[in-house]
């Protein structure tokens, strides 16, 4: 997400030559080639752009594919983020796959992350997955978390993520464990101590089943305004109101949808989120 104005004026960043230096680098070992998004479903921002005049990104590249649970997707985002902090006037990065979709309109997303200090990885408590490999790599049982990989993060901390590599070696590891995409990004909050900066949950709303290993999907029958507006306001528990509750907005974004959705989502995209 570019820090612009409405007008279009980027607002200035001043970013050190150490984390030019880094940022180069990264793209330099990725031999200039970005991931190539190739979903098997219609991407519903593709699809919609017309009508909600939303901005499509430049088609990358192709370049080296990815497999789930596998740490070739950790190295993809790091590339995008690595990408996007090579113009100045980003200063919110935010991470949503074809199957996400808007809860808000764009001022107010705008409005939202410009004005706030925190970053939103997610990050929780959980060892599963945690090995004897990681703690002699100095990554303890205390320090390791699990989180969304559907993260929003300020400029600093973007940097920070695509200048450590120490972490990525070990990760990158024979460690024999999958799904690091759910771990590295929630551990690296705590080896890097980020504390306060981050707000250890994601923005990107997703209803999960107990023993399942995807989201629950959403398809043209089942979408209406009330589950849009409960999505966005957490149903009633929302991660960062201890007592839970109700409240404005939780989640600015939400998935999983599939692609016979489009059309209630066209539908109601006036009256819930704002655009039209």
């Amino acid at each position: 997400m570019a820090d612009r104005a409405q007008g279009g004026l980027p607002v200035p960043r001043e970013e050190g030559p150490a984390a030019a230096a880094v940022v180069g680098e990264v793209l330099r070992r990725a031999r200039g080639a970005l991931l190539h998004l190739r979903p098997r479903q219609p991407r519903l921002h593709q699809l919609a752009a017309g009508r909600l005049r939303l901005p499509r990104p430049h088609d990358p590249k192709p370049g080296n594919n990815t497999s789930w649970g596998d740490m070739n997707l950790v190295d993809a985002e790091r590339r995008l983020v690595a990408t996007a902090l090579l113009d100045l006037a980003n200063a919110r990065f935010t991470l949503l796959s074809e199957s996400c979709v808007p809860l808000l309109s764009s001022p107010a997303v705008y409005a939202f992350l410009t004005g706030s200090n925190a970053s939103f990885v997610d990050s929780y408590v959980d060892g599963a997955r945690h090995a004897p490999f990681f703690t002699q790599r100095n990554v303890s049982l205390a320090q390791w978390r699990k989180g969304s990989q559907w993260f929003e993060m300020d400029r600093a901390i973007a940097v920070e993520v695509v200048a450590k590599e120490r972490f990525m070696a070990v990760f990158r590891g024979h460690h024999g464990v999958a799904n690091m995409e759910e771990h590295y990004l929630p551990t690296l909050v705590t080896l890097l101590g980020w504390g306060a900066r981050n707000a250890n949950r994601t923005l990107t709303y997703a209803k999960w089943r107990a023993g399942a290993w995807h989201p629950v999907s959403y398809g043209g029958t089942v979408v209406t305004a009330e589950l849009l507006e409960g999505m966005r306001r957490g149903n009633g528990e929302c991660g960062y109101r201890g007592g839970g509750g109700a409240v404005e907005f939780c989640f600015m974004f939400a998935r999983k949808f599939s692609g016979d959705a489009l059309g209630k989502l066209l539908e109601l995209a006036p009256k819930v989120m704002g655009f039209g």
